[in-house]
């Protein structure tokens, strides 16, 4: 049987109420997870087992986000580059990145809210990088509305329209001459959505 079962649902990013970080929100074996959308560092990876949060295989449709898929202690690491950023594992259909759960929802914390993300109305091409989230204590952003999100500190020039960016809401390739939104992870568009 696959490990994608149809109580997988799709990957939808949102806001953790909580510590306003950005987050991977998804059902993965039927129940409703919170990801940091950044591979995990080797770091992040010991730290989020020695507390008990599950890891996720990041499936990806067309090199793109697509459903978080739970894993078992029995799966294998992930590998990290000397440098420190993950490589991925190695599985039967190519290799996959690892995410973490977000450490505002697990154990007693898992009455934390999420909101999905909406497009900034005053903006069309906002974006900012993916990090691994902290603690409730950790350093973030105070929260702010939507139309202020391209004031955000982290938030910086985008790169210029790359040809295969696909809209997360409507499934259309977003044309060049289209306004749109969305989070970049390196040269990867994490997150995209017409204006």
């Amino acid at each position: 049987m696959s490990r994608e079962a149809l109580a997988d649902t799709k990957i939808t990013l949102a806001q953790c109420n909580r510590c306003q970080s950005w987050i991977f929100l998804a059902d993965s074996a039927g129940m409703r997870v919170a990801a940091d959308p950044a591979p995990a560092s080797r770091e992040a990876y010991i730290k989020a087992l020695a507390e008990g949060r599950r890891t996720f295989q990041l499936r990806e449709r067309a090199g793109r986000p697509h459903k978080l898929l739970a894993r078992t202690l029995k799966d294998p690491a992930p590998t990290w580059a000397p440098e420190g950023p993950q490589i991925g594992v190695q599985g039967r259909l190519g290799t996959y990145q690892v995410l973490v759960e977000h450490p505002c929802a697990v154990n007693a914390r898992n009455a934390v809210r999420f909101t999905p993300a909406e497009a900034p109305k005053d903006q069309a091409r906002a974006s900012g990088p993916a990090t691994t989230g902290e603690q409730a204590a950790g350093s973030h952003p105070p929260p702010v509305p939507a139309s202020k999100a391209a004031t955000l500190p982290h938030a910086g020039p985008v790169n210029p329209h790359p040809s295969d960016v696909t809209c997360d809401h409507c499934g259309k390739v977003i044309m060049e001459n289209e306004e749109f939104w969305g989070f970049q992870h390196g040269s990867t568009w994490v997150y995209a959505a017409h204006a």
